[in-house]
């Protein structure tokens, strides 16, 4: 029984010393498009597809899209700081920007 108590103590101290990566921390889809202002999914699709905006491009795990959190912050940096997220042009209308 002691030794079972010991490897428990053992285990949560891991737990606690452990740090998590920033590298390794990944977003879905819905996590993505709510960090830039819950954009839609064909926005999301759009900026995949615009090679000048050069979005970070999704990783697949089990057929889902996952962004690293890194990857994404890189890409955020490479922005102008004035510069606002791209708009998106639908028949010849920008869609609406959020408040």
């Amino acid at each position: 029984m002691a030794d079972l108590i010991q490897k428990l103590e053992q285990v949560q101290g891991a737990i606690r010393n452990a740090s998590i990566d920033a590298a390794t921390v990944y977003l879905n889809a819905p996590q993505v498009r709510s960090r830039y202002g819950n954009v839609c999914e064909m926005t999301l699709w759009r900026w995949l597809h615009d090679e000048k905006l050069n979005f970070p491009r999704p990783h697949r795990i089990n057929g889902r899209r996952f962004w690293k959190a890194a990857e994404l912050a890189a890409w955020e940096r490479t922005r102008a700081p004035d510069q606002p997220l791209p708009s998106v042009e639908r028949d010849g209308a920008s869609e609406p920007e959020a408040a």
